[in-house]
């Protein structure tokens, strides 16, 4: 087991993320044999976001009988009624779960109980993913995918390794969730505001952003910028958070812009943190004043904003900040989201892959640490003769080097090195 690197570099949480990125990608082939029991573990996310269901018909209306119309009904009403009971049963483990990340003692295993208490109620749970009608179901199942043996990596590791590293294999499982369910904006407080009234301003915004309530995420997030006494690694999550729900999960730039210039106005932070507040405003009113041409918004197809990514984007960017940069990425993942969600041409999704892992990297994977190798692996294994299937085979070779390289050079772990081979093998079997 390595030990985490700490230096600091100009750009961002980079070093620090790097060596979680490390961490993460030779954790999850190192122990992959271990966690074949626990493959049916979903996101958390996928499930609470399961909870828009209830409003979508299975079958189109015209389509239906009046009979069908109410046997449909109570199907869904059945199904909800379930899913709610075994929600809240998740909340109420998370809320026990989440102190843990954040205190200097935790009782291992106690730990490790509620650990497996949760895994215990997401296999409960999983029926419900399956039932989901129409696109829905596709919608989670990438997610489900990749958050399947997450959570038992982390329980596994309450057995054998350093407390840090224990935490911060939890602390990424729910960071994958979080990224995961920004894919879908659809809120829903589902569990009630009261049962984070124990929990201080940071955890309360951290366990409303796990559930998809934005509304009170939000809340809590301002207050503990409100607060000067806040840790600075609590501000700056909280900074983080409060980007993704406005920008890139509710895609309202208006609201987003109104809430920076609030947080601003309260001149609780250091310069450093007014800079940062006030590049993303800057940039969110330069993308609302851009021409249709010149804007990765409202773009019809993945064509289109492929087009923009290829040629608009280089230039934009070389014009922008660091943080000036984040906004923007922040702008272009919401519309990829959108994208991903409609599928609307299934023959190009390797261009959506790929340009989501580059937008990872290129915020140095501080926002999604873990997802950018698995859209990677999912391009060039459903699409190995796409033109895009090179590029993202190409991302991938860029992802494992700069995980895995150091001042004392770039080692690659053999397990990693063997399914990057696999993956080469694959894109050169087609082109020849």
């Amino acid at each position: 087991m390595f030990a985490l690197l700490t230096f600091d570099l100009s750009q961002g949480h980079w070093s620090l993320s790097r060596a979680r990125l490390r961490h993460a990608l030779f954790l999850d082939f190192l122990l992959l044999g271990f966690f074949m029991p626990h493959r049916r573990l979903v996101c958390l996310s996928v499930l609470f976001g399961f909870s828009v269901l209830a409003s979508v018909s299975t079958t189109a209306a015209d389509d239906m009988s009046v009979t069908d119309k109410v046997m449909n009904e109570r199907v869904n009403e059945r199904m909800n009624d379930g899913l709610h009971a075994d929600m809240v049963q998740i909340g109420d483990q998370l809320l026990l779960i989440l102190p843990s990340l954040h205190a200097d003692s935790v009782d291992r295993e106690a730990l490790r109980q509620n650990m497996l208490r949760l895994a215990q109620l997401l296999d409960q749970a999983q029926p419900h993913l399956q039932q989901a009608p129409g696109d829905y179901s596709s919608t989670y199942q990438q997610p489900y995918d990749m958050l399947r043996e997450s959570l038992a990596q982390a329980v596994e590791m309450t057995d054998v390794a350093n407390l840090k590293f224990v935490k911060s294999s939890l602390t990424e499982t729910f960071e994958l969730c979080a990224a995961c369910h920004t894919q879908d904006k659809q809120s829903r407080r589902i569990l009630g505001i009261s049962k984070i009234k124990s929990l201080d301003e940071f955890l309360a915004g951290e366990y409303s952003y796990l559930t998809r309530d934005y509304d009170s995420a939000l809340v809590s997030f301002a207050n503990v910028l409100d607060d000067k006494n806040s840790s600075p690694d609590d501000r700056s999550k909280a900074l983080d958070r409060i980007l993704i729900i406005e920008v890139e999960v509710k895609a309202d730039l208006n609201a987003g812009i109104q809430q920076l210039e609030l947080l601003r106005g309260l001149g609780k932070g250091n310069a450093a943190e007014l800079t940062q507040l006030g590049d993303w405003i800057e940039v969110l009113r330069q993308v609302q004043l851009a021409p249709k041409s010149a804007s990765p918004q409202h773009k019809k197809s993945i064509l289109e904003l492929d087009t923009f990514l290829r040629l608009r984007w280089p230039t934009i960017q070389a014009g922008l900040t660091w943080h000036g940069q984040t906004a923007y990425w922040m702008v272009i993942r919401g519309e990829l989201n959108r994208l991903l969600r409609s599928a609307t041409d299934t023959a190009e999704m390797p261009r959506l892959y790929y340009w989501l892992a580059v937008s990872d990297r290129s915020l140095n994977y501080q926002f999604f640490d873990s997802l950018s190798r698995r859209y990677l692996e999912q391009c060039v294994e459903q699409y190995p003769a796409h033109a895009y299937g090179q590029k993202c085979l190409a991302e991938y070779e860029t992802l494992v080097t700069t995980s895995f390289s150091g001042s004392a050079g770039t080692f690659v772990p053999v397990q990693i090195q063997q399914r990057l081979d696999t993956m080469r093998h694959r894109v050169k079997g087609v082109q020849r």
